[in-house]
């Protein structure tokens, strides 16, 4: 889809949706999901990916200069190597399979994940919080895969920083560079691969620039104000909601 074929009145849709995201990339949970709704709702399929996708890596720029300072780098790098081959497999799946097949593919992947959930509270009862080499490769790994489609990386993350006690502060800065370095991995493959995101969309998306950083310091200020137990009790009832409208979505097609 070409610039040419958005209108002024587009800006409408992007300012508030672009505010949600930046809510999203402040720390608060399930404004992202409202955002990608209203841009499913407003644009066709395909075009509501591509522009979704430009405005989450201008966020994720916004984000990482705002909140991603103090991030954990090695934990970060154990998170992204796994994640980055997710990707790949997700990329090469999810052109090969038809989608259904690949969705309940995800929805399996989904219940491992709360595996890791287990295995993670296991550890850090005996007092260790970082977890084991394998399961964060694992978690890398799922949240890499489940971000090409689905929208459930944010689930993979919630269920693995949780059940490693991340203090909430820690956690919006490495969710920050995580998504940022994701989502710049994921840009070559719906350029050029699915063909979901061309030039004129991220061109376009540039408008909603000034509503992202207004997002992330209402996340920020939101955050602050909440104490770790509830921020995490917040996080998890998110997760779990969208774990079933997922389910739910996948029943009823």
């Amino acid at each position: 889809m070409s610039a040419t074929a958005f209108a002024p009145y587009d800006l409408i849709l992007l300012a508030p949706a672009s505010f949600l995201v930046g809510l999203r990339r402040g720390g608060v949970h399930g404004p992202a999901i409202l955002a990608v709704a209203l841009l499913a709702v407003w644009y066709p399929a395909p075009v509501a990916i591509g522009i979704g996708v430009a405005i989450f890596v201008h966020a994720d720029i916004q984000a990482v200069i705002i909140v991603g300072r103090g991030v954990d780098v090695p934990r970060l790098l154990r998170l992204l190597f796994p994640a980055a081959i997710g990707i790949a497999v997700a990329a090469v799946v999810g052109s090969s399979l038809p989608e259904q097949i690949f969705r309940w593919a995800l929805l399996v992947l989904l219940v491992a994940s709360y595996g890791v959930l287990v295995h993670q509270w296991q550890r850090t009862a005996s007092g260790d919080n970082h977890g084991g080499t394998a399961v964060t490769i694992l978690a890398g790994f799922l949240v890499g895969f489940s971000s090409m489609i689905g929208n459930l990386a944010t689930v993979f993350l919630i269920v693995y920083f949780s059940a490693a006690r991340t203090t909430k502060e820690s956690f919006v800065a490495i969710s920050a560079w995580f998504y940022l370095a994701v989502n710049l991995m994921k840009l070559p493959v719906h350029i050029w691969w699915w063909r979901t995101v061309n030039v004129e969309m991220l061109l376009f998306s540039l408008v909603a620039i000034p509503a992202v950083p207004l997002g992330i310091y209402a996340g920020r200020w939101i955050v602050g104000r909440l104490s770790e137990p509830i921020y995490w009790a917040i996080a998890n009832v998110v997760a779990t909601v969208a774990v079933i409208r997922y389910v739910l979505a996948l029943v009823w097609r």
